[in-house]
């Protein structure tokens, strides 16, 4: 208990206050002399509840369209409430901020999220007392990956080998599969397999047709459950294609290899298509045997092993 006089000030703050206990219920008594130094009765005030503790703010909803793995396809509307745990005080503010920006006051219907942030978020009472900020983080992937371009070849008609790239710089790759058919839009000769995140595959035990045309499609899924397909040129099966392997130098290399080729129209496209490993480009001369000289360049292919060819 503590007793102080005010004189005749209708208004005080004690100089003197000893610990009060958070969440417990105080009274103040006040009593009046006039004059002659007659007390009046104590007038005793409603209880004073002492509050030290800070709202509390929880998401109240996450709403969009969700994906695999705890990633949204779209944008994400944020919704928040805060309670105070002295309904006397109440919550003054809400207010939340996106990675690392400004603190933003907190719309009583939300906020969208538009893409992958830490949202954080806090609130205040009217006794200034500041909740410490919290934070979730939103994975918001809208797009799937890149359209895998597929390159291959068939030297046997009982396999095939064919390698793809792609890419998701959101969610990531999370699976890759294949299918092969006898036009761009079948799976006729083998249906979808999957392959893990391999970028590679060499199909065996199939039953293919020497110089028939086959096409490799395949399908990736990202890491939000987005998928997207691509499909090879034709392969043109040629049992007669042998495997050569160069080993080269770190840096550039000028590699020499002599072709007998007599259908350049069907045969020279998918033979560069089926050279496998990095490189800037590859040109093709040809060779005028009654003259022994290397005449114009008829084919040109450029970039990765993925890349264009280019007559």
């Amino acid at each position: 208990c503590i007793r102080d006089s005010t004189g005749t000030d209708t208004e005080f703050t004690t100089p003197f206050i000893p610990s009060l206990i958070d969440g417990e219920t105080y009274y103040i008594g006040v009593r009046a002399r006039n004059g002659a130094g007659s007390p009046s009765d104590f007038g005793i005030s409603d209880g004073i509840v002492i509050d030290n503790t800070p709202p509390e703010t929880s998401i109240d909803s996450l709403t969009g369209d969700q994906g695999e793995d705890d990633w949204w396809v779209s944008n994400v509307r944020v919704k928040l409430s805060a309670e105070d745990n002295n309904e006397q005080v109440g919550v003054k503010k809400t207010e939340y901020k996106i990675d690392n920006g400004s603190w933003q006051s907190y719309p009583g219907d939300g906020f969208n999220v538009t893409g992958s942030s830490t949202i954080h978020f806090r609130s205040e009472d009217n006794l200034g007392n500041l909740e410490t900020a919290k934070s979730v983080e939103i994975k918001i992937d809208k797009t799937p990956a890149s359209k895998p371009a597929v390159r291959g070849y068939a030297n046997s008609t009982t396999q095939l080998r064919a390698w793809w790239t792609s890419s998701d710089a959101e969610s990531g790759i999370a699976e890759y599969e294949y299918a092969i058919g006898t036009a761009p839009d079948r799976n006729n000769v083998r249906d979808w397999m999957s392959v893990g995140t391999d970028t590679d595959v060499t199909v065996t035990g199939l039953n293919l047709r020497d110089d028939k045309t086959y096409y490799v499609r395949v399908r990736v899924t990202n890491g939000a459950g987005l998928k997207r397909k691509g499909v090879s040129d034709g392969i043109t099966v040629n049992s007669e294609l042998e495997e050569q392997k160069l080993y080269l130098y770190s840096g550039w290399n000028l590699v020499s290899i002599y072709l007998d080729v007599t259908d350049t129209e069907s045969n020279l496209p998918s033979l560069l298509g089926s050279m496998e490993g990095d490189y800037d480009s590859v040109s093709v001369y040809a060779y005028d045997a009654s003259s022994g000289r290397w005449s114009y360049c008829i084919y040109h292919i450029s970039g990765d092993h993925i890349g264009d060819l280019d007559r």
